[in-house]
């Protein structure tokens, strides 16, 4: 059987922005199967994320501990970087 190959730090990011942009605001749970990552894991990079003004985290009303994740501004323009050097390091074999 394959071993499946570890993602880097740099992955899991841009997988978490694709995410968001792609699906809009998630709930943290949503978010935590749709990269497949742990909650516990995931929870740590967005704290991270949502510090450096990435996302923002909403917790929603009527819902204890449920939380929204979703875009800010300048996430979309990380994001947006990250998809232009992607594409360049693709067209020169490097990705």
């Amino acid at each position: 059987m394959s071993k499946a190959k570890k993602r880097s730090r740099l992955q899991l990011v841009m997988d978490i922005l694709e995410a968001l942009d792609q699906h809009g605001e998630l709930h943290a749970t949503e978010l935590s199967l749709e990269v497949r990552l742990s909650y516990d894991r995931l929870k740590a990079i967005l704290k991270e994320l949502n510090e450096r003004g990435l996302i923002e985290v909403k917790q929603v009303e009527n819902e204890h501990k449920s939380l929204m994740i979703g875009l800010t501004p300048e996430g979309y323009r990380l994001l947006d970087e990250l998809r232009r050097l992607r594409k360049i390091l693709e067209e020169y074999g490097l990705a």
